[in-house]
């Protein structure tokens, strides 16, 4: 869960709907923290749960392409941040918020990320599902499926808002569309939001899902 995301989520789009979902993943991480405490008191099913924090580096990578992948991810968890930026002109004084929700953003992120830091392996499995998996037995870790896919729905809801008007804004700048910019560039029909530039990402997004070969679809 990327909780750059649901700081612009909620402190810059004041969408309900949205604004629920970003309050929903932060109980969800805040759970999963609280409840590493928990294990670690050793009250729980788990039968050794300071395991991980004998030779916690033992049998770790030396490979320097290994920890460049590692910090790719990273970056990539984190780089909800630059959804703010495509949105400034839909934000009530953009200067000031952006520096409230800038270190903010990257304040709570790095601290439930570290709390929820848990077990990972080579079984495929997600870090979320082992945990829960581990701790609270097979059901909640097939409970956990609807979370992910909440979790998802918050992201896809973040990313189309700012992508329609990154699609508006490049027609502005004259970038050449088919049927003229100046439909691109517009609000129709409600002249309110970017429909067009909403059609746009939709081409693209049903491309890039059923253009590649079957075996490298993405659904």
């Amino acid at each position: 869960m990327n909780v750059w995301n649901l700081i612009f989520e909620s402190v810059i789009l004041f969408n309900p709907c949205e604004q629920g979902l970003s309050i929903f993943k932060i109980i969800i991480l805040l759970f999963v923290v609280i409840s590493g405490w928990v294990v670690l008191s050793g009250k729980t099913r788990v039968a050794d749960p300071h395991a991980n924090f004998r030779n916690a580096f033992a049998g770790s990578s030396t490979s320097s392409n290994d920890y460049a992948t590692a910090m790719f991810k990273v970056l990539y968890a984190y780089s909800g941040w630059s959804n703010v930026n495509y949105v400034m002109n839909n934000v009530r004084n953009p200067v000031r918020t952006l520096k409230i929700a800038g270190p903010l953003g990257l304040g709570i992120c790095a601290v439930l990320y570290l709390l929820a830091n848990e077990e990972i392996d080579n079984s495929g499995v997600t870090v979320a599902a082992l945990f829960f998996g581990n701790v609270f037995g097979t059901v909640a870790e097939r409970a956990l499926s609807v979370i992910v896919a909440l979790s998802a729905l918050g992201n896809v809801i973040t990313v189309t808002f700012a992508a329609s008007r990154v699609n508006q804004e490049l027609a502005k700048e004259g970038i050449p569309l088919p049927f003229g910019n100046k439909f691109w560039a517009s609000n129709w029909p409600t002249g309110k939001s970017p429909f067009p530039g909403l059609i746009i990402h939709l081409i693209l997004t049903v491309i890039v899902i059923i253009g590649p070969p079957p075996a490298h679809r993405l659904v």
